[in-house]
């Protein structure tokens, strides 16, 4: 799975923020800046988008719990997907148009091939106190 433009729409600090990762030799993207940028909220907002927003997210000190919304290209292949996620118990899951997606958590399974929040953020999101762990 590639992630071709993440969309950090009401979300932590960020509202209606686009990141586009486009194609690149090599392609591989690291998001780089200063204290309090916002790259740990990125980093929360791909495992969100991909895992659920917890009922506990400290995300929301801008953004309404109900209000929240992280979303995303997908590319796997030739297949993409454009989806977002809402903050919510039930049809968080939504497409482009803000609708819930008709086949559920399941339009994202072929994308994550089986990697649930904990082996995604181990192998995927690195951060200064995981690289401390190890």
């Amino acid at each position: 799975m590639r992630i071709r433009q993440l969309d950090l729409l009401r979300y932590g600090h960020f509202t209606d923020a686009i990141i586009a990762l486009p194609d690149s030799k090599p392609d591989f993207h690291m998001l780089l800046g200063e204290n309090e940028a916002g790259k740990s909220t990125a980093m929360g907002g791909v495992e969100d988008l991909f895992f659920g927003i917890p009922s506990n997210s400290s995300r929301n000190f801008l953004h309404e719990y109900n209000a929240m919304r992280v979303g995303a290209l997908l590319e796997r292949g030739s297949d993409t997907i454009k989806v977002r996620r809402r903050k919510g118990n039930k049809d968080t899951l939504l497409g482009d148009d803000d609708l819930p997606m008709p086949s559920g958590e399941g339009a994202l399974a072929p994308f994550l091939a089986g990697a649930d929040r904990r082996f995604y953020a181990r192998m995927f999101s690195l951060d200064h106190e995981r690289l401390r762990q190890g």
